[in-house]
């Protein structure tokens, strides 16, 4: 099983601490969502306030601005997404005797699902998260991208196409020559070898 990136552990943490206060029985998308928006509270705290060391507050610092950037290009904020889809989903009634809170089975499938947009060898990130959740946002979030005058597609094609970028291995040209050595390298391998 591949292993989440330091982002998305710390949203889904966050997704637990959101349901928990709010008196939800178990971790919904919503929740998740929110996670994914507030990562840049944790990086306003001091080092020794996160419990992070430095490798790990830098990788969490490139995540967030990924999805800030994105975000940003579609003019929309995390802060007030998290807010209004806090306000959209309000409180339940459960009261949770345990320290820990699951995920609904529609929360299990985002992970599932973004599983299977990661690569073979990386990590599932937040972005990973927030392209599976696009695929069946749910209302709620509908509702808060529409506030905002986006639609889930549209972010959602923003997202995938970024993943795609980074996944995308770097090959080298093809050739198609008798000469392939020499096109790729130049003359200068053949003088070298007559001079040598």
């Amino acid at each position: 099983m591949k292993n989440l990136s330091i982002g998305a552990n710390i949203a889904w943490q966050i997704a637990a601490h959101e349901a928990a206060a709010a008196k939800f029985q178990f971790i919904e998308k919503e929740h998740l969502f929110i996670g994914i928006c507030s990562l840049e509270k944790i990086l306003k705290l001091s080092p020794d306030d996160s419990g992070l060391n430095p490798d790990s507050l830098k990788t969490l610092q490139k995540e967030n601005a990924e999805i800030q950037d994105l975000m940003e290009k579609l003019g929309l904020n995390t802060a007030h997404l998290r807010r209004r889809l806090r306000k959209k989903l309000g409180s339940g009634n459960y009261t949770h005797t345990k320290n820990v809170v699951h995920r609904s089975e529609s929360c299990k499938k985002v992970f599932k699902h973004a599983y299977e947009l990661s690569s073979s060898n990386e990590q599932v990130t937040c972005l990973h998260l927030l392209g599976a959740m696009l695929k069946e946002p749910g209302g709620h979030i509908v509702h808060i991208l529409q506030e905002a005058d986006v639609t889930e597609d549209a972010l959602l094609e923003r997202i995938l196409s970024h993943i795609s970028k980074k996944e995308k291995p770097v090959h080298e040209k093809e050739y198609d020559s008798a000469t392939p050595y020499l096109d790729r390298y130049g003359r200068d391998l053949n003088k070298a070898a007559r001079e040598g």
